[in-house]
């Protein structure tokens, strides 16, 4: 339906990246999001939690990734990093959570994934200033939790090409891997060089990541982002 409603829009399509949009279309225009840069920030607490994962509980969040990243570092390094995970669950995703729970305990990961269930929005941000990083492995379109992860200074990792799409070129190899996202040992040792890494350095890449969003997806700007490719198209 969204395609057809796209086809005959006679002034302009708005997408927040390119690769979240799935059709070429000669008026579509790319703005970005529009999140709430006041309320999603940098809180200058300790980030002494891993890894957290934020978003609803169904197969296109790919969750089975985190559990064969988990293995593969138990198997290798004897120990891996613990991972929070926030989201609700819709009655037609209850068997797949239930295939993530056999394979949890399975692999014997009990202690080290923790489903918290859904969380409210004006929670999350405490959640991504308290964590080292957010891991993601949707591939469909750009996750709004990831942007107000990166509102936080909260470094993210994704398969994701939109993620790829918005972050600097100089953080592509480090904070995304789009292209063998279903090598579970390379996303593995991708993740744990992220986590080795020093404070300091994550802590840099964090801030990066919010000037990203800052001129890019605030909704301070939003609108006049929209006026903007408005006027450009009507010329």
């Amino acid at each position: 339906m969204m395609k057809l409603y796209a086809r005959y829009c006679d002034t302009v399509v708005f997408t927040s990246t390119t690769n979240a949009f799935p059709m070429q279309l000669p008026n579509l225009r790319v703005i970005g999001q529009g999140v709430d840069t006041e309320k999603f920030r940098v809180l200058g607490k300790e980030r002494n939690k891993d890894l957290v994962i934020v978003g609803r509980i169904a197969p296109v969040k790919r969750l089975e990734s985190i559990i064969f990243i988990l293995t593969h570092l138990n198997l290798k390094y004897g120990i891996a990093p613990k991972v929070d995970l926030y989201g609700p669950i819709s009655g037609q995703d209850k068997k797949y959570k239930e295939h993530i729970d056999h394979l949890i305990c399975e692999q014997k990961l009990n202690d080290q994934i923790i489903f918290h269930g859904p969380v409210r929005q004006d929670a999350l941000p405490e959640i991504f200033n308290t964590h080292k990083l957010l891991v993601n492995f949707s591939d469909t379109a750009l996750d709004r939790v990831v942007v107000e992860a990166m509102a936080c200074g909260l470094p993210v990792f994704s398969t994701n090409n939109c993620v790829r799409e918005i972050i600097p070129d100089a953080y592509h190899d480090i904070l995304t891997c789009v292209d063998q996202h279903e090598n579970h040992a390379l996303l593995a040792e991708l993740i744990y060089s992220l986590l080795l890494l020093p404070d300091a350095i994550r802590t840099h890449i964090g801030r990066d990541l919010r000037e990203i969003i800052l001129h890019h997806h605030s909704d301070i700007t939003l609108f006049d982002r929209m006026l903007a490719e408005i006027g450009n198209y009507e010329k």
